[in-house]
C-alpha cells in the first residue's frame, strides 16, 4: 500500500502537494478551504502516521488513497489547520472484521510499531453473525495492541454508506463493546446514533469526522512520543 505526507511529499512520486478542502469551522480558526495560510509548522510538530483498514472501494484507488476518498479529504482538512498525516490505506472490498480479509489481517500487514493513529471504517457487514463480527473486532484491535503499543485507535462503527445493507443493532453493539473493551484507546464514533445521511458524500463523511479525530490528531502531533 503507499502512504501520502499531506503538506509534505508523496511518498510514492516524491511531488510537493498541499491538499485542501472547503469545509466550514467555527469562526477564527484554522479552516480547510480558508483564504489564511496555515501557520508554519513547528519542529515539535510532526506528521501522524496512520493507517485507515477499510471495506470502503471509495477509500483507494490504484493503490493510493483516492484523491476525492474520505480519507485523503479529511487528512487534507487535518493537515490545513496545521497536523498533517503520514497516510497509508489498507482497502478491500470484501474485508471487514468478519470478512475476506479480516480487518485484524490488514492490521497484521500494514500497522508497524510507530504507527501512532488507526481508524477501522466498516460499511458492508453483509451476512456475517454478532458473533463473528465481535470476535473479528476484538481480534482486530488486540492486534494493533501487540503491533503498536503506543497507538490510538478511531472506531467508525458499521453503518449502511450508499446502498449498503443497514447493519443489525446486534452487530452494532458487538463492535461497541468489543471497542469498549479494547486495550488500546479508541474513540468510538456512531454513524448511525448520530444521523449520518446514507448517501453523504466523500466530503461531506470526512467533515462529519473532522470534529471527533482533529483533537486527537492535534495531540498526537505533538506529543514527542515517536520521536
Amino acid at each position: 500500500m503507499g502512504c501520502t505526507t499531506f503538506l509534505a511529499t508523496s511518498c510514492a512520486s516524491g511531488s510537493q502537494e498541499v491538499a485542501g478542502s472547503a469545509i466550514d469551522r467555527p469562526a477564527g480558526s484554522s479552516t480547510p478551504g480558508s483564504t489564511t495560510a496555515p501557520a508554519p509548522l513547528s519542529q515539535s510538530v510532526h506528521p501522524v502516521t496512520t493507517v485507515v483498514i477499510s471495506d470502503d472501494a471509495a477509500a483507494v484507488g490504484d493503490g493510493q488513497p483516492a484523491a476525492e476518498g474520505w480519507p485523503r479529504v479529511l487528512a487534507a482538512s487535518l493537515a490545513e489547520a496545521g497536523t498533517p498525516l503520514q497516510l497509508e490505506v489498507a482497502a478491500a472490498d470484501a474485508g471487514g472484521y468478519a470478512g475476506d480479509p479480516t480487518f485484524t489481517e490488514l492490521v497484521r500487514d500494514t500497522v508497524v510499531e510507530s504507527t501512532q493513529l488507526v481508524v477501522f471504517y466498516e460499511t458492508a457487514v453483509g451476512s456475517a453473525s454478532a458473533a463473528a463480527v465481535a470476535e473479528g473486532a476484538e481480534g482486530a484491535f488486540a492486534a494493533v495492541e501487540r503491533q503498536a503499543p503506543d497507538a490510538v485507535v478511531v472506531v467508525v462503527a458499521p453503518w449502511a454508506s450508499g446502498n449498503a445493507p443497514v447493519p443489525s443493532d446486534a452487530v452494532r453493539d458487538a463492535v461497541r463493546a468489543a471497542a469498549d473493551d479494547a486495550e488500546v484507546s479508541v474513540t468510538y464514533i456512531d454513524p448511525v446514533g448520530d444521523g449520518w445521511a446514507r448517501q453523504a458524500s466523500q466530503r461531506q463523511i470526512a467533515d462529519l469526522m473532522y470534529a471527533d479525530v482533529a483533537d486527537l490528531v492535534a495531540a498526537l502531533a505533538t506529543s514527542g512520543a515517536f520521536e
